[in-house]
């Protein structure tokens, strides 16, 4: 899956199922998903994870430009 594929599906994921005030829906899951991509990146080694590190910095970057 691209970076740009997992951030919609995270951005869907969190858009469909919270329970979210609609005029900021989607300001909202832009900040739970970019979240759980700082969460994830936190527990990855930045020397050790290469491509894994790097995926979800790409991930975050396409979730802000949504």
């Amino acid at each position: 899956m691209t970076p740009k594929e997992k951030a919609e599906k995270l951005l869907d994921f969190y858009y469909y199922n919270e329970n979210l005030i609609t005029h900021f829906k989607r300001i909202q899951s832009k900040k739970v998903a970019s979240s759980a991509v700082d969460q994830i990146m936190n527990a990855l080694d930045k020397n050790c994870g290469g491509w894994d590190f790097n995926y979800w910095e790409e991930v975050k970057q396409e979730i802000e430009k949504l």
